[in-house]
Protein backbone atom coordinates (compact mmCIF):
# COMPACT_ATOMS: atom_id res chain seq x y z
CA UNK A 1 0.00 0.00 0.00
CA UNK A 2 0.82 3.60 -0.30
CA UNK A 3 -0.09 6.36 1.09
CA UNK A 4 -0.44 9.85 2.75
CA UNK A 5 1.51 10.53 6.41
CA UNK A 6 -1.88 11.17 7.57
CA UNK A 7 -3.16 7.62 6.26
CA UNK A 8 -5.59 9.11 3.65
CA UNK A 9 -5.18 8.27 0.35
CA UNK A 10 -3.82 4.88 0.22
CA UNK A 11 -3.69 2.62 -2.93
CA UNK A 12 -2.49 -0.88 -3.22
CA UNK A 13 0.09 -2.03 -5.29
CA UNK A 14 0.14 -5.54 -5.55
CA UNK A 15 -2.00 -7.82 -6.68
CA UNK A 16 -4.81 -9.12 -4.74
CA UNK A 17 -4.18 -12.38 -2.56
CA UNK A 18 -1.03 -13.76 -1.52
CA UNK A 19 0.97 -12.46 1.17
CA UNK A 20 3.57 -9.61 0.98
CA UNK A 21 6.33 -9.11 3.31
CA UNK A 22 9.24 -5.76 3.85
CA UNK A 23 8.68 -3.52 1.13
CA UNK A 24 11.58 -1.47 0.64
CA UNK A 25 11.75 2.32 -1.49
CA UNK A 26 14.97 2.73 -3.85
CA UNK A 27 17.10 4.71 -2.97
CA UNK A 28 15.46 8.04 -5.46
CA UNK A 29 11.96 6.62 -4.58
CA UNK A 30 10.72 5.96 -7.75
CA UNK A 31 10.58 2.29 -7.63
CA UNK A 32 9.78 -0.68 -4.68
CA UNK A 33 11.02 -3.83 -4.12
CA UNK A 34 9.34 -6.29 -1.53
CA UNK A 35 8.85 -10.81 -1.18
CA UNK A 36 5.49 -11.83 -1.81
CA UNK A 37 3.83 -15.23 -1.21
CA UNK A 38 1.07 -16.51 -3.38
CA UNK A 39 0.18 -19.71 -5.26
CA UNK A 40 3.37 -19.46 -7.51
CA UNK A 41 5.60 -19.72 -4.81
CA UNK A 42 8.30 -17.03 -3.00
CA UNK A 43 9.36 -14.66 -5.01
CA UNK A 44 11.05 -10.51 -5.25
CA UNK A 45 8.78 -8.56 -6.73
CA UNK A 46 9.34 -4.53 -8.18
CA UNK A 47 7.32 -2.02 -8.86
CA UNK A 48 6.74 1.77 -9.71
CA UNK A 49 5.75 4.03 -7.17
CA UNK A 50 3.03 4.53 -8.81
CA UNK A 51 2.06 1.32 -9.15
CA UNK A 52 2.96 0.83 -12.62
CA UNK A 53 5.57 -2.20 -14.03
CA UNK A 54 4.64 -4.67 -11.15
CA UNK A 55 6.65 -7.44 -11.58
CA UNK A 56 8.58 -10.89 -10.41
CA UNK A 57 12.20 -10.25 -10.71
CA UNK A 58 13.23 -13.46 -9.26
CA UNK A 59 11.62 -16.63 -7.56
CA UNK A 60 12.28 -19.96 -7.97
CA UNK A 61 10.21 -23.53 -7.18
CA UNK A 62 11.44 -25.43 -4.07
CA UNK A 63 13.00 -21.71 -2.24
CA UNK A 64 12.07 -19.44 0.23
CA UNK A 65 12.47 -15.28 -0.12
CA UNK A 66 12.20 -13.49 2.99
CA UNK A 67 13.50 -9.92 2.65
CA UNK A 68 15.43 -8.22 -0.15
CA UNK A 69 16.97 -4.43 -0.29
CA UNK A 70 17.94 -1.59 -2.45
CA UNK A 71 21.70 -1.26 -3.14
CA UNK A 72 22.65 2.50 -2.30
CA UNK A 73 22.64 3.33 -6.31
CA UNK A 74 19.48 1.65 -6.71
CA UNK A 75 20.64 -0.34 -9.93
CA UNK A 76 20.96 -4.11 -7.21
CA UNK A 77 18.78 -5.78 -5.31
CA UNK A 78 20.27 -8.62 -2.35
CA UNK A 79 17.95 -11.32 -1.80
CA UNK A 80 17.97 -13.43 1.57
CA UNK A 81 17.01 -16.67 0.02
CA UNK A 82 16.45 -20.95 1.38
CA UNK A 83 15.64 -23.92 0.20
CA UNK A 84 12.21 -25.10 1.67
CA UNK A 85 12.67 -28.28 3.02
CA UNK A 86 9.73 -30.91 2.27
CA UNK A 87 8.00 -32.64 5.32
CA UNK A 88 4.60 -34.01 6.33
CA UNK A 89 1.82 -32.72 8.46
CA UNK A 90 0.13 -35.54 10.42
CA UNK A 91 -2.39 -37.33 8.26
CA UNK A 92 0.72 -37.54 5.50
CA UNK A 93 -0.01 -34.60 3.70
CA UNK A 94 3.22 -33.11 1.93
CA UNK A 95 4.10 -29.64 2.54
CA UNK A 96 7.17 -27.57 2.37
CA UNK A 97 8.78 -25.68 5.68
CA UNK A 98 11.00 -22.73 5.73
CA UNK A 99 13.98 -23.96 7.55
CA UNK A 100 14.51 -21.70 10.30
CA UNK A 101 17.75 -22.70 12.45
CA UNK A 102 18.13 -25.77 10.32
CA UNK A 103 21.27 -26.77 8.90
CA UNK A 104 19.79 -28.28 5.66
CA UNK A 105 18.38 -24.79 4.29
CA UNK A 106 21.10 -23.46 2.46
CA UNK A 107 20.84 -19.96 3.60
CA UNK A 108 22.46 -17.35 1.18
CA UNK A 109 22.17 -13.86 -0.03
CA UNK A 110 21.65 -13.50 -3.83
CA UNK A 111 22.25 -10.06 -5.26
CA UNK A 112 21.34 -9.14 -8.63
CA UNK A 113 20.47 -6.50 -11.17
CA UNK A 114 17.14 -4.55 -10.04
CA UNK A 115 15.72 -6.53 -13.39
CA UNK A 116 16.37 -9.96 -12.13
CA UNK A 117 19.51 -10.13 -14.30
CA UNK A 118 23.26 -11.07 -13.40
CA UNK A 119 22.41 -12.86 -10.17
CA UNK A 120 25.60 -13.98 -7.76
CA UNK A 121 25.72 -15.36 -4.99
CA UNK A 122 26.75 -13.69 -1.91
CA UNK A 123 29.79 -16.15 -0.46
CA UNK A 124 29.31 -16.81 3.66
CA UNK A 125 32.16 -17.94 5.47
CA UNK A 126 30.39 -19.08 8.09
CA UNK A 127 27.41 -22.07 8.14
CA UNK A 128 24.01 -19.47 8.60
CA UNK A 129 21.07 -21.34 9.97
CA UNK A 130 19.00 -18.09 9.24
CA UNK A 131 18.82 -14.63 7.75
CA UNK A 132 16.74 -11.85 7.87
CA UNK A 133 16.89 -7.74 6.63
CA UNK A 134 19.97 -7.51 4.61
CA UNK A 135 21.21 -3.91 3.83
CA UNK A 136 24.02 -2.38 1.95
CA UNK A 137 26.92 -0.31 3.51
CA UNK A 138 27.67 2.60 1.32
CA UNK A 139 31.46 3.04 0.86
CA UNK A 140 33.22 6.52 1.53
CA UNK A 141 34.60 7.85 -1.55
Amino acid sequence: MLMKLDGTGSRRLSAPGGFNEPARFAPDGRHIAYCRNDNDGFGVWTVAADGQHNRKVFGEPGVYVGSCCWSPEGRRLAVVAADLMPAQRPGGTSVNIIPFLRDEGHWRIEIMDADGQNRTRLPLKAKVRSLTQPDWYRTAD
